[in-house]
């Protein structure tokens, strides 16, 4: 094994107490900028703290004031007109197109000086906001220390090592300069291209409405024979026949869609569903759905799997251990759903297959977006 990573440089990690001062120091001037469920669980957390922010800032309403509770909402440009320039602002966005840089920019030149992130709030009070996605507090992080030493030394290349570094480094310190640009060709890295053809059978869990499918079929001009989908919402699910049904390449091809969840048993689990790429199994779930595990679908020995299904990826990836060790298909898997995703993803694939090499790509913004591929 190689030499042991050390990140254990203080130096990087995120000041809490200086940013505890700063929150006291603004109490009274808080806005959250984002109005949509993140903003709104942020919300929930602050009152736990007995902070109650002053505004919401978003980009969405137009010249309308709107509400959430009794707190009033603001484009960013009316709020420096009616709340001036001395405030706080807690950017209360996460998702793999938004990258926060571009935001605290844009807020820095309209004439706002004190921009952070949500995930600052993680960092600073990690009893009261908990994990959310790659963010998590350092304690955890430093507790998971042979893990993460281990999915570094399992990683094949440098490229794949340097991109590890660099999300450990963010999320040790919520310095998002640390994050590398997203890849080009999502789904499709350097790594694998020579592996897969038009015979492959790809294996799609988490299809969403088509996105992946027609990524393949139109920008990269694959055009799988054998395609098995798996989508569990669904809202998402009829937008997903409707994606098959318009593109006349598919029809006289060997395509499956099944409206289920893949996971780690047969069975049912509640599920959040919204009809947008975060539904989610949640034991808040409003409904219940149908969960498969890949065990039931036979792959063969030319097989890609996609996994990309809300937290729910070692779960489904530990239900199909048989097929897997039998056929080692390629893989790629999400590895931001949770912060222990990082280290138990590699891990995993490692102990279903000791020879699969495997890469990281960042595919996505803010840390969101972060890919293992197993091949």
């Amino acid at each position: 094994m190689e030499a042991e990573l050390n990140f254990l440089d203080e130096s990087l990690f995120f000041n809490t107490s200086s940013f505890k001062q700063s929150i006291r120091a603004n109490q009274g001037s808080i806005v959250l900028y984002g109005a949509g469920s993140l903003g709104k669980q942020i919300l929930a957390s602050l009152n736990g703290l007995k902070i109650k922010p002053i505004a919401f800032f978003d980009d969405t309403i137009g010249d309308e004031i709107g509400f959430v509770d009794d707190i009033p909402i603001y484009t960013p440009q009316a709020g420096l007109e009616k709340l001036g320039d001395k405030i706080m602002v807690i950017v209360c966005i996460c998702n793999a197109k938004h990258r926060y840089t571009n935001t605290k920019k844009r807020f820095s030149s309209i004439g706002f000086k004190t921009v952070h992130s949500f995930a600052d709030l993680i960092k600073a009070f990690p009893d009261v906001f908990g994990a959310y996605y790659v963010f998590d507090s350092n304690e955890v992080l430093l507790k998971h220390k042979e893990e993460i030493n281990f999915a570094y030394s399992a990683l094949e290349d440098k490229a794949s090592k340097d991109t590890f570094i660099s999300h450990l480094n963010f999320r040790l310190s919520n310095n998002f300069d640390y994050l590398p640009l997203p890849e080009k060709n999502i789904y499709l890295p350097t790594v694998i291209q020579n592996k897969i053809s038009i015979d492959t059978h790809f294996i799609d869990c988490g299809a969403f409405v088509g996105d992946t499918l027609n990524l393949f079929e139109n920008h990269y001009a694959v055009r799988f024979n054998k395609i098995t989908a798996f989508e569990p919402d669904h809202k998402n699910f009829i937008r997903l026949t409707e994606t098959i049904k318009k593109q006349q390449s598919y029809i006289g091809r060997d395509i499956a869609i099944y409206n289920y969840a893949i996971g780690g048993i047969r069975g049912e689990m509640l599920f959040s569903q919204t009809g947008t790429e975060g539904s989610a199994i949640s034991t808040s779930g409003e409904i219940k759905v149908q969960v498969r595990s890949l065990e039931d679908y036979v792959c063969d020995s030319n097989t890609y799997i996609k996994f990309d299904i809300e937290g729910t990826e070692v779960d489904a990836i530990m239900g199909a251990n048989n097929c897997l060790k039998k056929y080692k298909p390629i893989m790629a898997v999400s590895a931001y759903h949770k912060p222990s995703d990082l280290w138990i993803i590699p891990l995993l694939l490692k102990e279903i297959y000791p020879n699969y090499r495997l890469s990281l790509f960042t595919e996505g913004e803010d840390g969101m977006g972060l890919v293992y591929y197993a091949y």
